[in-house]
């Protein structure tokens, strides 16, 4: 239990950094009309970084349900990072294209834009880049 408190603060704290540098590429002049979270009376952020800090710990519990093992990160092999990639990167576009399509938020015209899929780069990698590197660094401290 002690490895999924991990997983998640680790996660909320690089989400909090990632959100926070990446704002910029968003457009909420017109209102960034999320509803994540909203009985959380916190900013948007915030609420953006623990929904993400969530899914990274669910993918988490994802994994170790194939490995039987709540460890697993101690047996990490490639296979395991291309399934963690390719959940977080499938997870990205749905949550992003749906999204747009609802105008929760739109890009700034600073935001690069994934080819074919029609979404931000950046929010794109996110979940992937941010799931791969809480699990090392929780590999790491454990």
């Amino acid at each position: 239990m002690k490895i999924l408190f991990l997983v998640f603060i680790i996660a909320l704290v690089l989400n909090l950094v990632w959100e926070h540098i990446h704002f910029a590429l968003y457009d909420c002049s017109a209102g960034c009309n999320v509803s994540t979270l909203s009985f959380l009376p916190l900013p948007l952020l915030v609420k953006a970084s623990i929904f993400d800090a969530f899914f990274i710990t669910v993918l988490y519990l994802f994994v170790a349900a194939l490995h039987t093992s709540l460890i697993w990160i101690y047996t990490w092999h490639m296979p395991d990072t291309v399934l963690i990639i390719g959940v977080a990167l499938f997870f990205a576009t749905i949550i992003e294209q749906n999204a747009l399509a609802t105008h929760k938020w739109a890009y700034s015209p600073l935001m690069p834009i994934v080819p074919i899929i029609a979404v931000g780069l950046s929010p794109f990698v996110q979940l992937a880049v941010l799931a791969i590197a809480t699990y090392t660094i929780v590999q790491k401290l454990t």
